[in-house]
């Protein structure tokens, strides 16, 4: 995992496009991300990739921030992409200036004509220099001068040169992997509007921030690639590089020409970045997680009621024979980046358990706090504890034990019916609630009894036993509940 840049400092970085609320996938990311900074004492930095000025937006950003911050992620900087713009400028200049990008003026049609062009002669439809340039220069010696558009009349883009080079790395988690850029488009960098894409500012941000590892989801496999070779040409090819602010300018520059390298196969596969891609998380029925399939967002999840270190153990042990379950601290100590190259599967189940697991151990280690804060016993506590999935329902469990409420069925249209459809039996004196509920009983449909008790004392289907209910709420309410006293 050692991998030094010019300082001698490991640097990571999480960079989430603010276009949306946040998912499992995008978190999984940061937070291991974030586990194997801290884990390595490296730099890491939150870079939102908010470039798509129509579909970033604030209240996107603001989330992520909540989200993480919620996990007890806290980076070391941050960095928006649309604060940049003057720097990318900079570097475009330079790139171009060096022959490693081209401009291109083809329309949509043009190109979904190409690529259909491509696919009739059996080749891969991708857009490289050549194949466009080919393309353009036959169209246009079989039009008419009358009919032609010319170059300076069509907005123009800017594509990024790539080699038909296979990129080779070892990636931290699913070990040798290859890509042929000969079936990868030569990527848009620069848009007719003049506004630059993610794979530009990307590069341009590893280099300049000396990133030294990057961890993310297997779908970004050929971005990595594209990116490794975009990032070692342009250290490789421009000689004398701006400093890491981008606004320098280079003292020399090479006139690198993609065809003409004599050096072109040691171009791409000599990364100092390390890269590590996570396999993607699938849902029970085997399909991708995402919003389409129903998943949740983080926030959704934090206003469920989930406690920050459920989520930080179930995605951390995700893809781990080893699971363990505590706070950022504790999973911190035992964490490595030995994943499983094979896809995860995100069980609801498995993860309520998890849940349950750790907010019940919380009670019980701050058993004090917990009652007082919600003004309960410490047998009435007791009692709930091992009842509940989140914390808010003890606030439930306190009116059940100690306010004057009656329950209603939500199944009743107007929800107005109090359940007293059946007439318990007055206690005697110095009768005990597990012989009085047997008296109630005799003669009569015992489930029917017992479940009608229940939902009159707690509105639940489910709970603790009949004879500690009765034994532990207030009398009063117990009284009121049962046979209407208000006394």
């Amino acid at each position: 995992m050692n991998n030094t840049n010019s300082n001698n400092i490991l640097c990571t970085r999480f960079a989430p496009s603010p276009t949306g609320l946040m998912h499992i996938g995008n978190i999984r990311s940061a937070l291991i991300t974030y586990l194997w900074a801290r884990k390595n004492n490296a730099k890491f930095i939150l870079r939102f990739d908010d470039t798509d000025t129509e579909r970033s937006k604030q209240e996107f950003s603001n989330n992520i921030k909540e989200d993480l911050l919620w996990l007890g992620i806290n980076p070391d900087k941050t960095i928006f992409q649309s604060k940049r713009n003057e720097i990318y400028c900079n570097w475009f200049s330079i790139c171009l200036n060096a022959n490693l990008v081209y401009e291109c003026d083809e329309t949509p049609e043009e190109l979904e004509d190409l690529r259909e062009k491509l696919k009739s002669q059996g080749k891969a439809p991708v857009f490289k220099f050549y194949s466009i340039k080919t393309s353009l220069e036959s169209e246009q010696s079989s039009t008419t001068s009358d009919k032609k558009i010319t170059k300076s009349e069509k907005p123009k883009y800017w594509r990024f040169k790539l080699p038909d080079l296979k990129i080779t790395w070892k990636d931290l988690i699913k070990g040798e992997i290859s890509i042929n850029l000969r079936n990868v488009s030569d990527p848009v960098i620069r848009k007719s509007d003049s506004s630059f894409t993610y794979t530009f500012t990307s590069v341009i941000d590893d280099i300049s921030e000396e990133v030294t590892h990057v961890i993310r989801g297997e779908d970004h496999t050929i971005n990595t690639a594209v990116q490794q070779y975009m990032i070692e040409t342009i250290k490789q090819k421009i000689i004398s590089k701006p400093e890491t602010d981008g606004n320098s300018k280079p003292t020399e520059q090479s006139t690198f020409d993609r065809e003409s390298s004599q050096n072109i196969e040691s171009l791409g596969n000599k990364s100092e970045i390390k890269w590590a891609h996570l396999p993607i998380i699938l849902d029970n029925s085997g399909k991708v997680l995402s919003k389409r399939n129903g998943a949740k967002s983080i926030k959704e999840i934090r206003e469920e009621g989930f406690l920050p270190e459920t989520l930080i153990s179930y995605i951390t042990n995700l893809g781990k024979s080893q699971y363990i379950i505590g706070n950022m601290k504790e999973v911190l100590k035992a964490f490595d980046i030995n994943y499983s190259s094979s896809q995860a599967r995100f069980n609801q189940k498995e993860f309520l358990k998890t849940q349950q697991k750790i907010l019940r151990n919380k009670i019980k280690e701050q058993n004090a706090y917990f009652q007082n804060k919600y003004k309960m016993s410490e047998k009435t506590l007791s009692l709930v504890r091992e009842e509940i999935d989140f914390e808010h329902e003890l606030e439930e469990w306190h009116d059940i034990f100690y306010k004057k409420i009656h329950f209603y069925r939500s199944d009743n249209e107007n929800n107005t019916e109090k359940t007293d459809k059946i007439i318990f039996l007055e206690k005697e004196e110095n009768e005990i609630w597990k012989n009085w509920i047997e008296r109630n009983c005799e003669g009569r449909n015992r489930r029917d009894i017992l479940k009608e008790l229940r939902f009159v004392l707690t509105g639940r289907k489910f709970g603790p036993t009949l004879t500690d209910l009765l034994e532990n709420i207030d009398i009063e309410v117990v009284n009121f509940r049962l046979f209407n006293r208000d006394s």
